[in-house]
């Protein structure tokens, strides 16, 4: 991944080169292949260039336009070009116009819309000194990320929160509400970070600061969002697996456009699966200009149970791709404690992250410039969002019959009993849903006596209050006026607190590696096509991830898509927890930060793993 970082003061005070100099320093890894800075009154722009693509190759940012003086620093992979060049009017003389030229002509031509007419992973800052304003914008889906801290008339922005902590000057405590949500799981406010001060700018925002509204602080706001009008029905169930595969394969081309080979992290599961074998079919057929493709997987010879090379080698033996096999029977988490784990820019590590930078380790060392994943296909046609309400009132009675029966049979009820758990909930959404219905179950929540919040025993309830944390915080709010339940819950699936974390966890690893991390399921059309379709088409009770698995027939090897599905990872997670890795859980539960901050009793949470070492749950 590259990366960027500005200092804007809107006072016009002078600002160091060296400070920015400092702030890029401070994720060298960004900057693999060239940095370069663009000074001028009150301001200093430093691009951190990591060269994935062939047209950033020739890209040398910052970028200045010409006929304004604009300034452009961009970390982005723009996707539809061909359709940008149209739409401007570009006439190329010698080579295809740079993505970062692109975004440079976009918003000179359509302003503060600009960023939606993008499609693609990014995130840039234009800076605008004639007229002293800053424009800044993160793509849809949230791939790239980009933090800020606006203090007085002065503006850090950055790829990371580790480059804007170190700028001199710049002091933050930690963010005791955002630490209390994270311990609880809850990852639904997107501008929040562990440092007061220090914001992330959400996916499909952008923000604009000037002279004139400085002193109002910075506001972002939304430039994409699903349209809710938009609906995509065919008389044939089979086309919208036709549909899907084209979005899906379109998305996946994008993706193999690299300078250098591209890696997969490849599963025994249908959503790595779906990229390795549409890759393949790319590759065989010639419709992508890869250089080299490899697949890297997990070999686990202790743990057989969590080993999925028996699907995945079928999808590398059809197609003849190039695989390598990471061992990693002693990749558990907190195998590299102390090393490893959490960077000071966000506690978030997932479980696999010493497995991931193993492997990522491994791929740079074979020349990897892009590394895919499948990270959001649960979310985008799994999870356990089911749509038999939709099909009744499509008029498909048949079909309705055939998921009761099978809830009656999963759940050993009656017919009755099934219909209700079918039906019931998506029709209290649907009630609660409109306007009168939803301003009346808000006065409720507010007039009805406080529950006792299922907090777990570990957690200081006197901090959650503290916090000002309610129970049940979601992103529901955010919610566009979709229609239908179960299109609300996919929307709410795709876009979930948790999932950005993860998202952005992983795009940190990738850029210490020296390679982009970028994954097909989250291309934003994906997601509009994925919201528009009836949601029954998407998958069945009993017939998980169904649109994706018809999509794939003919592209996937049979046997390999008969067996694709999902290895819970309970073993190595149990294993690190109760053998391995004991003495580093009772490292980090003496003398802890949360602890000490009143957030967590120590002495419970200790009782918990206690538990959980003794076999409990």
């Amino acid at each position: 991944m590259s990366g960027i970082c500005a200092i804007i003061d809107f006072g016009g005070r002078t600002v160091d080169v060296a400070d920015v100099d400092v702030m890029a320093s401070a994720a060298p890894y960004r900057s693999r292949d060239a940095r370069g800075t663009w000074t001028g009154a009150g301001a200093a722009l430093t691009h951190l260039a990591t060269v994935a693509t062939p047209e950033a190759a020739r890209e040398h940012q910052p970028i200045v336009d010409a006929a304004t003086g604009s300034v452009l620093i961009a970390d982005a992979r723009i996707d539809n070009r061909a359709e940008l060049v149209s739409a401007l009017g570009i006439t190329p003389r010698t080579a295809a116009p740079t993505d970062a030229e692109l975004i440079l002509a976009a918003c000179a031509t359509w302003g503060r819309r600009a960023a939606a007419r993008l499609v693609g992973d990014f995130a840039f800052v234009l800076w605008d000194p004639r007229r002293r304003h800053l424009y800044a914008a993160r793509d849809s889906m949230g791939m790239r990320p980009l933090f800020y801290r606006l203090h007085g008339r002065r503006l850090w922005i950055a790829s990371e929160v580790a480059q804007i902590l170190a700028a001199p000057g710049v002091t933050a405590a930690l963010n005791e509400p955002f630490l209390m949500a994270h311990l609880l799981g809850a990852f639904d406010e997107p501008s929040w970070t562990a440092y007061e001060g220090i914001s992330r700018l959400d996916a499909g925002c952008a923000l604009e600061v000037d002279e004139a509204s400085v002193g109002a602080g910075a506001s972002p706001f939304r430039t994409w969002h699903v349209d809710p009008g938009r609906t995509v029905r065919y008389r044939d169930e089979r086309e919208y697996a036709e549909g899907f595969r084209e979005v899906f394969s379109e998305a996946v081309r994008c993706r193999l456009r690299s300078s250098g080979q591209v890696g997969l992290l490849l599963s025994g599961g249908l959503d790595s699966g779906a990229v390795a074998s549409v890759a393949g079919q790319l590759l065989r057929d010639g419709h992508t200009d890869a250089a080299r493709f490899g697949t890297y997987s997990w070999a686990f010879e202790d743990l057989v149970e969590v080993d999925e090379r028996a699907v995945s080698d079928l999808i590398v033996a059809h197609y003849a791709l190039a695989s390598t096999s990471i061992e990693a029977d002693a990749l558990s988490p907190l195998c590299r404690y102390p090393g490893g784990g959490p960077t000071i820019d966000d506690p978030f590590a997932g479980p696999y992250e010493p497995l991931l930078a193993h492997a990522y380790a491994r791929a740079a060392a074979d020349g990897t410039r892009v590394m895919l994943a499948g990270n959001r296909g649960d979310l985008m046609v799994g999870e356990g969002i089911w749509d038999s309400f939709g099909l009744l009132l499509a008029g498909r009675s048949r079909d309705f019959v055939r998921d009761v029966r099978f809830e009656r049979d999963r759940r050993g009820v009656s017919a009755l009993a099934a219909a209700r758990r079918l039906v019931l909930p998506p029709l209290r959404s649907e009630f609660g849903a409109l306007r009168p219905f939803s301003a009346l179950r808000a006065a409720h929540r507010r007039l009805r006596p406080a529950r006792e919040s299922p907090l777990p025993p570990w957690v200081r309830r006197d901090a959650v209050a503290r916090a000002g944390l309610a129970e049940g915080r979601s992103n529901t709010e955010r919610t566009p006026a979709l229609r239908g339940a179960a299109r609300r819950a996919r929307y709410r699936a795709i876009f979930s607190g948790m999932q950005m974390a993860m998202l952005l966890s992983n795009e940190r690893l990738a850029a210490r590696a020296g390679f982009e991390f970028a994954d097909p399921w989250s291309d934003r059309r994906v997601a509009e096509f994925v919201l528009s379709v009836p949601q029954w088409a998407v998958q069945r009770v009993g017939e998980p991830k169904r649109l994706a698995r018809e999509a794939m027939r003919g592209v996937m090897p049979a046997e390999a898509l008969r067996a694709a599905g999902k290895v819970s990872p309970e073993p190595l997670l149990r294993r690190a927890f109760t053998e391995r890795g004991t003495h580093a859980v009772d490292d980090l539960l003496t003398g802890s930060i949360a602890a000490h901050m009143g957030l967590v009793d120590e002495g419970a949470l200790r009782a918990h793993f206690t538990e959980i070492r003794e076999g409990g749950p």
